[in-house]
């Protein structure tokens, strides 16, 4: 199911909740970007074993790290 409402109109229907629904929304939707947020970083630690496992990486000092991001 995908509705696709301009912001304002979910923020004038979550207005229309009773605060225990608004409460569970709020819930709902920390759960829901906790959740995509862990599987990005899974999917980024898988591609960064990937990387690593096929030599695309290398030893670094936090020192050369900074130094490569400032040059």
């Amino acid at each position: 199911m995908s509705l696709n409402l301009p912001f304002q109109q979910v923020l004038e229907a979550a207005d229309h909740l009773s605060k225990d629904e608004q409460k569970k929304l709020i819930l709902i939707l920390k759960q829901k970007l906790t959740q995509e947020s862990e599987e990005a970083m899974a999917q980024d630690q898988e591609r960064s074993r990937e990387e690593f496992a096929a030599g695309l990486c290398k030893p670094t000092t936090p020192e050369q790290l900074t130094r490569e991001l400032f040059e």
